[in-house]
């Protein structure tokens, strides 16, 4: 196993969530994707992007939506906090 090198603690602390998040959700939803910051510092920086430690961006397809009462109760249970859920729209835009 390859051994990571971390820049500092709140960061070896988010790699951990991440994976505990990544295994509850892997569950519920396929694909699960990075977005927004956590996206541009796994590119960018190959870990996280410094001071975006505290949170971590993820979208995925519109149909697997039907998960999310699952997904979001399991991961309030093993103790994570949920500070924004977008709901998709059945409005399309102009490039879908």
């Amino acid at each position: 196993m390859t051994k990571i090198n971390f820049r500092n603690e709140q960061e070896a602390i988010s790699y951990k969530n991440l994976k505990i998040f990544t295994k509850i959700a892997n569950k519920y939803i396929k694909p699960l994707i990075l977005d927004g910051g956590a996206l541009l510092g796994a590119y960018r920086d190959n870990g996280f992007a410094e001071d975006d430690w505290d949170d971590t961006d993820f979208t995925t397809f519109k149909d697997q939506w039907k998960n999310e009462p699952k997904l979001t109760k399991e991961l309030l249970e093993a103790g994570f906090k949920i500070y924004h859920t977008w709901k998709p729209e059945d409005k399309r835009t102009p490039y879908s």
